[in-house]
């Protein structure tokens, strides 16, 4: 008896019980949807859909893979895993023209931003679903040199009980994006857009008048708590930088300084992160080590108090070509994936490394030209 025939007697509700416990990721549903019609109609159904969701809603997301910003490679998706759990990379290209930028990845949505930094497309992969947002209009009049020192972030709006744990399927909430500038030297404001209200709000704004010479940099946001984090740069790179923050409660906009004792040559090499316990960590490539450090108190009036756990050093870990004598360039974080484990690049290639064991679990692909990693996560969604 062929499967699409014998699927025409069991009843949805037996068959509901039975692919409701199938694991959650992507391709296995994919796979499954692909034995006959029946199976096909029944997995794409918004029911289902949602009794699947109700299913695994206190299970985390899985990571399918990293966007990344090397635009002389095919794609800008780097699938992770084994077949045939591995994901289709083609599938997760974002297909826009050269030059958009990776911004941000988190609850679901991709954060993209146009060559001249005037508009951000919302991507969600998984649904399908774009939405173009134009920069707000202060930035569209503001001087390109001070417009190009910007970043920003995407986040759910949904706050309803149990979802904000893991955000396992935020394809249907509302999100909000966040986008801080430097219109003017010395000046950082924050915008905040709703996709609920269709615009744009001024909410904040700083004068870091007290330092000029510092910008926002490229680097990957991170979200600890409802604190959104970016890394400050400082031209001089033999200065003291900082970590720009958003509190998306309260919207007030704030500095803390980094620990004095890193040296960022490159001023790419530092990462903000959580930490096991919640609390805003960072993680700094000095030499060929890598630093975690740990905020343990700030008062709120710039008084920071960092300590640093552990320090790794890399050439145990064989990461790297020993007679390399750059110091400052032989290694380059890309990410940080959950609270404790890091991605870096190096010569030999790029590797997944656990601050804590200090065991490289696997060496992720070769180097390229990759400098940042936007990690993606994402369950079924309902047409997979």
């Amino acid at each position: 008896m062929s499967t699409a025939h014998s699927m025409e007697h069991v009843p949805d509700d037996a068959l509901g019980e039975v692919l409701v416990r199938v694991p959650p990721h992507p391709a296995t549903l994919a796979r499954a949807s692909l034995a006959c019609k029946g199976l096909h109609r029944f997995i794409g159904g918004a029911e289902f859909h949602h009794t699947f969701q109700a299913h695994h809603n206190s299970t985390p997301p899985p990571l399918l893979g990293f966007f990344h910003d090397d635009q002389s490679l095919p794609n800008n998706f780097l699938t992770i895993g084994d077949s045939p759990d591995r994901v289709s990379a083609t599938a997760l290209d974002p297909k826009e023209d050269h030059g958009w930028r990776l911004v941000d990845s988190r609850h679901g949505q991709v954060l993209l931003q146009s060559p001249d930094r005037a508009r951000f497309l919302v991507w969600d992969p998984a649904a399908g679903r774009r939405r173009y947002i134009d920069a707000p209009p202060a930035m569209q009049h503001a001087d390109h040199f001070m417009l190009r020192f910007n970043n920003a972030a995407v986040v759910c709006s949904c706050t309803a009980p149990g979802h904000v744990d893991h955000h396992s399927d935020c394809h249907d909430c509302p999100f909000r994006v966040v986008f801080v500038a430097a219109p003017d030297a010395g000046t950082t404001v924050a915008y905040l857009y709703s996709s609920e209200l269709g615009l744009w709000n001024e909410v904040a704004s700083a004068d870091l008048s007290s330092s000029l010479w510092l910008r926002i940099s490229d680097r990957p946001v991170a979200l600890v708590r409802n604190v959104l984090y970016w890394t400050l740069v400082h031209e001089t790179s033999w200065l003291q930088s900082s970590i720009l923050a958003f509190d998306l409660q309260t919207h007030r906009l704030y500095l803390i300084e980094q620990p004095v004792y890193i040296f960022d040559a490159e001023q790419e090499n530092v990462q903000v992160m959580e930490t096991e316990d919640g609390l805003l960590g960072l993680v700094a490539a000095c030499g060929f080590s890598l630093q975690l450090w740990v905020l343990r108190e700030y008062n709120g009036r710039g008084t920071e108090r960092w300590s640093m756990p552990n320090q790794i050093d890399l050439y145990d870990l064989a990461l790297g070509p020993m007679d390399s004598t750059d110091q400052f360039d032989m290694v380059w974080i890309l990410s940080v994936q959950g609270c404790r484990v890091v991605f870096v690049r190096t010569e030999a290639g790029i590797f997944e490394v656990d601050l804590w064991t200090e065991v490289p679990n696997r060496r992720i692909c070769d180097a390229y030209d990759i400098q940042a990693f936007y990690p993606y996560k994402s369950f079924y969604y309902r047409g997979t």
